[in-house]
């Protein structure tokens, strides 16, 4: 296994991007750091002498790793990718520069499998004629004329547009789970999940946008967070992004600040009850089961 880590300013877009990328490529062990000190996490020694490779973002990147890691950096090959800090976690257009840019200079010194075999992928879909039929301040309806290249066939297609979201798996020191119970208008019923809701447009990144909302909600603050995964809540007709945060060392701190529309019970539970009562169906929101999948619970 080549071991190989991924290095931006904070660690909270573009190097952990890149990690979600690479993990699991054949051949590839990875990992991703922050040169900032309050990085989720920042570089080290130790993960510096653990990489065989490292990828910095910018130039700048390059030269602090240099002033501040000296003695850790021998025989590691220090890369240059050369992406700036103007995109979202996962964003399409990072990811793509990633795959092109990372996996250029990865062939130079492993034997990298293709992540898909492109030959079998269905042809995109021509799509025209794209227009909102309704939009309200949750969400807006879109539909659009497109055709399928396997046949020709010709139809209206429609889409749920919303922002992207924000999950928090939140674990007090204790290794508790802090839960939230509240009535859902889909669902007409009270039901338990995590905390999380809309990344708003004023909140930096996901990261904070899910700390926000943690605190807004339960009160609690977390000693330590960060990004574990983006899903697509259902691709079928939706283009949104929910991401989940892991918050560990969770502590009651402030009062909370429910919005208007909001009545929200707080109660922790333990990991053991929390599967107990997904598998008794009490828990049964599927964005919250997949959050809790990858947090790992």
């Amino acid at each position: 296994m080549t071991r190989v880590l991924f290095i931006c300013g904070k660690n909270r877009l573009r190097s952990p991007s890149a990690e979600h990328l690479f993990a699991g490529r054949l051949g590839l062990e990875v990992a991703s750091a922050g040169l900032d000190a309050k990085s989720p996490t920042p570089v080290c020694g130790e993960l510096l002498n653990w990489a065989e490779i490292i990828f910095v973002m910018e130039e700048s990147h390059r030269r602090r790793l240099a002033e501040g890691f000296r003695r850790h950096l021998k025989s590691q090959r220090v890369i240059c990718l050369g992406i700036r800090d103007e995109y979202r976690y996962l964003q399409p257009e990072l990811m793509a520069l990633l795959e092109e840019r990372g996996t250029a200079h990865l062939r130079e010194f492993i034997h990298l499998e293709p992540e898909n075999d492109m030959d079998t992928q269905p042809a995109a879909w021509e799509r025209f004629d794209r227009r909102t039929l309704f939009q309200c301040r949750i969400l807006a309806v879109d539909a659009e004329r497109a055709v399928n290249p396997r046949n020709g066939h010709s139809g209206d297609y429609f889409s749920l547009r919303f922002p992207d979201w924000v999950n928090v798996v939140a674990i007090t020191a204790g290794g508790d789970l802090v839960m939230i119970r509240q009535y859902r208008h889909g669902s007409q019923r009270n039901e338990l999940e995590i905390p999380g809701g809309c990344i708003d447009a004023a909140d930096p990144d996901p990261l904070l946008a899910g700390l926000r909302e943690l605190a807004e909600e339960t009160g609690y603050h977390a000693a330590s967070a960060r990004l574990i995964g983006a899903t697509n809540p259902n691709p079928a007709i939706q283009g949104n992004t929910l991401y989940t945060v892991l918050a560990e060392g969770c502590f009651l701190a402030t009062e909370r600040a429910q919005d208007e529309g909001e009545d929200i019970e707080v109660l922790l539970l333990s990991a053991s009850e929390l599967r107990s009562r997904i598998r008794d169906g009490e828990i049964g929101n599927a964005l919250v089961i997949a959050a809790l999948y990858l947090a790992g619970v």
